[in-house]
């Protein structure tokens, strides 16, 4: 007989799944009554009943994937793999991957994110906190002869939801290391040889969180990740699969698709500096500190990492490669070098997660198309890239981008533009398009881009980012930078806190062919003409 039990939740029980927010022991004997319900489904395997510790010491990679076969040899084929919360500071620790086979699970909350990801609410420091908690500790590749592998390899049909995964060994230094000598931190060149050398030297290569290989019907879901390097990676073969509710924070890329042949749909992803243990800026009042010495945050402050990472081109919200029809909505990226990259080329190659080889080359008109509704980028060096094309177009609505980064001395000759030192742009933008995204790779057709509600803004923020830090009059950015060919049209520009906004509007490469129309623009709040521009490749 299968093994049944029913979990009933009247009005009262709703009302306090929702106070569990902020109670959360309230949640914690909810989540306990939940796993144990669906613990007892005849197709639901518990890690804890395959040896699992989860006590943050022992090695549990045996019996997750113990666990998962056992849900695959289900009658129904289908079954899932349960992953009980623990008790605060503990976890399941992961060494190497855990594969899920065909149609398999894994759940740890139910419903909802395991813990609120945000590292300024109470406890302050997800260090302290309990629930489906997952230390990963990937041992970095030694040779190139060994290639990184995933945490988690997922098959067709399969689905994650609810996890907290922690990347608890990844180098997080303060500002402080940075310049101690006697740290393996300091750098005697300051932040600019930090940046150079910083990823060679402390970021250990070690594979993506969550590896898709030819997997359709995928959803991803409820996940709070830091310390990642790659955290959700499709590749070849992917398609008609969703990933949702996604928070998290690392040194790589959140969300890539290397090549769907199908579409896929993305809702709900934060990619943001505060999702985790750790937060940037000054360390919390001495007070707080006192009161719990062992948050975190307490070890100093953190600026200068921030930076470091913000100036990583690899450092990517969301990155598609060929992408079949995509639809997105509801992306905040906070602190990112770029929040979305759209195609790949020799310049700005897309290595496969767990080989590290560059992917091979986009055939013309094969780059991403789609839409993406409701983008806020706060913050960043490039807000929208676009690098291959598609004769398709690629729609944005409801968009604010604050391009804040600039690494210094990154600059290009432009040729035609708004504003004055054109031999001098810096390669900060809101919207950037490369010279592969051209007529020559798109069969010779245009590569329409829409545009509505379009607001740009930059800001100084060196309190947080350090040197990283450069508003668009300072790097002699623009909103727009072209050297590809793109034609814009667009309804709905504000660019607000960018002096002489008119000045910072747009600039083009020598070979780059561009027409921009965009009707209803604001400049620093007051309204001005709409924007009409038109350029062939200088010869």
């Amino acid at each position: 007989m299968p093994r049944q039990r029913s979990l009933r939740c009247d009005s009262t029980s709703w009302l306090v799944l929702l106070a569990a927010v902020v109670v959360s022991n309230l949640r914690g004997q909810c989540e306990a009554n939940t796993h144990s319900a669906i613990s007892s489904q005849s197709w639901c395997e518990s890690v804890l009943a395959h040896g699992a510790q989860g006590d943050g010491v022992h090695d549990d990679t045996a019996s997750f994937n113990a666990a998962a076969m056992a849900a695959a040899a289900v009658p129904t084929g289908h079954g899932c793999v349960v992953v009980p919360p623990v008790a605060p500071g503990k976890g399941y620790v992961i060494t190497s991957t855990v594969t899920l086979p065909v149609g398999v699970s894994i759940i740890g909350t139910p419903t909802g994110l395991p813990v609120v990801p945000w590292c300024y609410s109470p406890p302050f420091d997800s260090n302290s906190t309990g629930g489906p908690r997952i230390l990963a500790r990937p041992s970095a590749t030694a040779s190139k002869t060994a290639p990184p592998q995933p945490l988690f390899h997922l098959g067709p049909g399969c689905s994650a939801r609810g996890l907290l995964i922690l990347y608890d060994r990844m180098p997080f230094p303060t500002d402080a290391q940075f310049a101690d000598p006697s740290s393996p931190y300091y750098y005697p060149g300051g932040f600019t040889e930090a940046v150079a050398n910083f990823y060679p030297d402390h970021v250990p290569d070690i594979g993506p969180t969550f590896y898709v290989q030819a997997g359709t019907r995928v959803v991803i879901e409820d996940i709070v990740g830091s310390g990642f390097k790659d955290f959700i990676f499709f590749g070849r073969g992917g398609g008609q699969s969703h990933v949702r509710r996604v928070h998290g924070w690392g040194y790589g890329r959140m969300v890539t698709v290397l090549d769907a042949a199908d579409v896929f749909s993305f809702d709900t992803l934060r990619y943001i500096i505060n999702a985790g243990p750790h937060c940037l800026g000054p360390a919390p009042d001495a007070a707080t500190c006192h009161a719990d010495p062992t948050i975190e945050r307490c070890r100093g402050d953190f600026t200068w990492l921030p930076g470091v990472v913000a100036l990583h081109p690899d450092n990517v919200g969301l990155w598609l490669g060929r992408c079949d029809g995509y639809a997105a909505t509801d992306l905040f990226f906070f602190g990112v070098n770029t929040a979305v990259r759209l195609g790949y080329s020799s310049d700005f190659p897309m290595l496969d997660a767990t080989t590290g080889k560059s992917a091979p080359s986009l055939a013309p008109a094969t780059g991403p198309w789609g839409a993406i509704a409701q983008l806020m980028v706060d913050q960043c060096v490039r807000g929208i890239h676009m690098v291959w094309p598609n004769p398709l177009s690629n729609r944005f609505s409801q968009v604010q981008i604050h391009p804040s980064f600039w690494l210094p001395n990154h600059t290009f000759a432009a040729v035609n533009g708004s504003g004055a030192l054109l031999d001098q742009v810096g390669l900060e933008a809101a919207i950037m398009v490369e010279s592969s995204h051209c007529l020559r790779n798109n069969a010779e057709l245009s590569s329409p881009t829409m545009l509505s509600q379009f607001v740009v803004a930059s800001f100084d923020n060196s309190a947080l980012f350090g040197a990283a830090s450069a508003t668009l009059t300072t790097s002699n950015g623009r909103v727009f930078i072209v050297r590809g060919d793109i034609l814009v049209e667009g309804f709905g520009l504000s660019v607000n806190n960018v002096p002489t906004a008119s000045n910072m509007l747009w600039a083009s490469g020598a070979n780059a062919s561009l027409s921009i129309r965009i009707r209803g623009v604001i400049l620093n709040n007051a309204p001005t003409n709409d924007i009409d521009i038109s350029t062939i490749p200088h010869v």
